[in-house]
């Protein structure tokens, strides 16, 4: 994927990585695990599975030696052998000093300020129903029609959904139950994950987001008594951006090569508004724990297509779609911002930083950067609730 932003201009690469080496690689070449990686549960007592897609397992992660006896996690501690499933396994937790999921520290004190306003707003989602009248905006209306019109059993969203009614009356409770059932949703999608179709695939990389934001958003009591489930639903959700970038690599629904179908393009959009989601998180909440992250090929938040616009990701139905996809095109022609391309050409989170970089340092705008501050404008004043969001992270520099 180019790492360069529209139009040419060079973009401020930021240092909001991703907490995983290889957790949304760059590169679609990696080993793909749905043939010989199969049920290998993965929780806060039994097993990780060294073979994540995309992942990459460095001498620090894990040592395993040509016995099926000796394995070393990150912080040295020995596995026993699963008698029952007739595999090496290792006990999987942070190391005492563990910070996972406590709200970051912001070296500039008006980042601190955003910081602090962003992280309430993720915090709400955790209180949604994700359903037709209260989800995260970065879950798709269709999703959850779609969810409705299956079998609830095995079902990452209907099954969300419930988990998100006991959630919400009470969001700081340390009822066992509520996190035991996120654990055991956790450790089936892990095990079964190479068995899904892409939607489902999607559906539980956005369930587990969902669950990662419940977590951090209870507090204090619930990551002292549950220390294992940050690491846990981390690894998966890692393990599943794997498998999503085999199917669709790369973060950006732009539909500069022609118009995608509806179905398409919410799934591609989806992907991104999900990272986006994440690499948000990312800056206000600690999801470090003890993976190195700064190799060339893994994406950045700089590499993620910005939102697109409300009444895009809104629209009640395809024919909506592709009225409004008509008034992108015809507005763009209007505006002159064509570029000879035959369909949208999407801002990056990268132009973002870089263009409120350049206005805080009070450098000139040349005819190019006016331009995209012309752009910038314009996507902010369609955007929906994710888009504003996003916008306010990009002023955290």
């Amino acid at each position: 994927m180019s790492k360069e932003g529209v139009s040419g201009i060079p973009v401020t690469r930021t240092s909001t990585r991703l907490p995983v080496s290889g957790y949304m690689t760059a590169s679609s070449s990696s080993t793909n695990t749905r043939e010989h990686s199969q049920s290998v549960p993965l929780n806060g007592r039994t097993i990780l599975d060294s073979d994540l897609p995309g992942l990459a397992t460095p001498s620090k992660l894990l040592t395993t030696s040509t016995s099926d006896t000796t394995v070393a996690d990150t912080w040295g501690e020995r596995a026993v052998a699963d008698q029952s499933r007739g595999q090496p396994s290792l006990e999987l937790h942070p190391p005492p000093s563990s910070q996972l999921l406590r709200p970051s520290r912001q070296k500039v004190a008006r980042a601190e300020l955003i910081s602090n306003l962003v992280t309430q707003l993720i915090c709400s989602y955790a209180e949604k129903r994700v359903d037709g009248i209260s989800c995260p905006p970065f879950v798709h209306h269709s999703t959850v029609q779609r969810s409705a019109k299956g079998s609830p059993l095995n079902n990452p969203i209907a099954i969300c959904q419930e988990i998100a009614l006991k959630y919400a009356p009470n969001p700081s409770q340390t009822d066992p139950s509520l996190w035991s059932s996120i654990a055991t949703e956790q450790e089936r999608i892990y095990t079964n994950r190479s068995t899904f179709d892409k939607w489902t695939t999607m559906d539980s990389a956005q369930a587990l987001t969902i669950y990662l934001i419940m977590t951090a958003s209870a507090g204090e009591p619930v990551l002292t008594q549950y220390p294992n489930n940050p690491i846990t639903l981390l690894y998966t959700l890692g393990a599943l951006f794997g498998e999503l970038n085999i199917i669709q690599p790369g973060f950006s629904a732009s539909t500069e090569n022609g118009r995608p179908s509806w179905q398409d393009w919410i799934f591609a959009e989806s992907k991104l508004r999900t990272a986006a989601m994440y690499f948000m998180f990312a800056m206000c909440f600690d999801v470090q724990f003890g993976i190195p992250c700064d190799r060339p090929e893994d994406y950045a938040f700089d590499d993620v297509d910005l939102p697109a616009r409300k009444a895009l990701w809104e629209a009640s139905d395809e024919v909506t779609w592709e009225r409004e996809m008509d008034l992108v095109g015809e507005k763009r022609d209007k505006d002159g911002d064509n570029d000879g391309g035959i369909e949208e050409v999407r801002l990056k989170y990268g132009d973002l930083v870089g263009h409120n970089k350049r206005l805080c340092e009070g450098e000139g705008q040349d005819g190019l950067y006016e331009g995209l501050g012309r752009r910038i404008e314009k996507w902010q004043r369609r955007a929906d609730e994710f888009g504003i969001l996003v916008s306010l992270c990009g002023t955290m520099i």
